[in-house]
């Protein structure tokens, strides 16, 4: 069991971080708790997954420094999957790249996507599988998320950067839940593939997202 071998715990110095990497003031003390990257490494032991998935986490950490990455575990098609997201918020001037991390997992990692490091980005992502973490794959897309100018809210665009192309993934917006809700409602009306005289948008807007 790598995860169990792993185990760790916080300390007084661990940062307290959103899932976006901005920090916020803990409603208690975090110290001597268990850090978030245990249950990183527990769902690679209960994925069963390829021993080179730790090496890669630990590859990244030693890349760019610990507290800087968010991960999510996606479970789709019967497999688990993970996604590792990088901020880094001073664009041209970021200290966190993308080709600094796929420098970091290139002695793991087969990756031939071009970077162009003068693009404004301030967010990237990478896909991890049980393929990759055993060199069955290559990694063969980055996603890059850049700034939206011009919304009334907090928004990003993402593109898939694969060798071939790069492609539009999706647009993210981020509304306030109290003072924001209509607009965020009104956002979701906004769209081609959404007919509010067949859906109600509260069966979109759910009473248990709007918090």
């Amino acid at each position: 069991m790598n995860g169990a071998v792993r185990f760790e715990y916080t300390t007084a110095d661990d940062p307290a971080l959103n899932y976006c990497l901005w920090e916020y003031s803990p409603v208690a003390a975090a110290e001597d708790k268990f850090r978030s990257i245990n249950l990183l490494l527990q769902s690679f032991d209960y994925a069963e997954v390829d021993g080179r998935a730790f090496e890669i986490v630990e590859a990244i950490r030693d890349g760019i420094g610990n507290f800087r990455t968010v991960f999510g575990i996606k479970y789709s098609g019967g497999r688990i999957s993970w996604e590792f997201y990088f901020y880094d918020y001073a664009r041209r001037q970021r200290e966190v790249s993308i080709s600094r991390v796929l420098t970091a997992i290139r002695p793991f990692v087969h990756c031939d996507v071009p970077i162009n490091e003068n693009l404004p980005y301030f967010m990237f992502s990478l896909d991890l599988d049980n393929d990759l973490a055993s060199r069955r794959e290559k990694l063969d897309v980055v996603h890059m998320y850049v700034g939206n100018p011009g919304s009334m809210v907090s928004s990003g665009i993402a593109y898939a950067v694969r060798a071939e192309r790069t492609t539009l993934e999706n647009f993210y917006f981020f509304f306030d839940g109290c003072s924001q809700r209509q607009d965020a409602a009104d956002k979701i009306c906004s769209s081609a593939h959404f007919d509010e005289t067949r859906l109600s948008v509260d069966a979109v807007l759910a009473p248990e997202l709007r918090g």
